[in-house]
């Protein structure tokens, strides 16, 4: 609680309260402009604050605003070195890559070709079947899926999902209709710094289908 970070990409509009000022714990401090939308800021515990970043800044996801300096400094939590013993871990076989896992090592083999350095992979025969290969797209999707588990609605996660069987007949299409759908859950949130958050959540996954709506 000694630091206090962004919990999305923004702009920092304006502190609440002055370096060096007092501040209760769940008193708002600052304002972020998230997509065009105003996020209220609150102080996790009470103490003095302290301003890292000024006014106007454009702040990352994690990235640190301020510090606090705890009324109650046993708040903090210290860690703890571990005295015990590691227990023995089974050998596991390596997962097979996934498709778009194969097709990210392709591309990048290839292009560190191109730019001079000699890999000992030239499988163009490879790439030209992964691009024509749907299970590209649908595990390149599943990968931006699975960081939003337990941020999303199970219903949303599922029913994303559940359109993901359409992509081996119709990428743009089914890509079009994912689109639509985390929109309109979106839109459907009421409270305006949840929409923003949630908003910021799913973008990553927004630019991947925007990018296969093409097809």
């Amino acid at each position: 609680p000694t630091t206090l970070l962004s919990s999305v990409h923004g702009k920092l509009v304006r502190y609440l309260v002055d370096d060096g000022d007092h501040v209760m714990k769940g008193a708002p401090y600052a304002e972020l402009e998230v997509m065009k939308m105003y996020l209220t800021l609150t102080a996790p515990e009470s103490g003095i604050i302290s301003f890292v970043k000024t006014a106007g800044s454009s702040i990352e996801a994690g990235g640190l605003i301020a510090r606090l300096d705890l009324d109650d400094p046993s708040m903090v939590q210290r860690a703890i070195p571990f005295k015990g013993e590691l227990a023995d871990m089974p050998f596991k076989e390596p997962a097979k890559p996934k498709a778009y896992q194969l097709f990210k090592a392709v591309l990048h083999d290839l292009e560190l070709l191109f730019d001079g350095y000699n890999t000992g992979v030239t499988n163009l025969k490879l790439l030209t079947d992964l691009l024509e290969n749907p299970e590209v797209v649908r595990s390149e999707i599943e990968e931006a899926l699975m960081p939003l588990s337990g941020q999303l609605p199970v219903h949303v996660i599922d029913e994303v999902e559940a359109l993901s069987a359409n992509l081996a007949t119709d990428v743009a299409g089914t890509a079009g209709a994912m689109i639509e759908k985390i929109k309109k859950f979106i839109g459907a949130v009421t409270n305006a710094a949840e929409q923003a958050s949630t908003a910021t959540t799913c973008e990553p996954l927004l630019k991947i289908l925007e990018k296969h709506c093409s097809g």
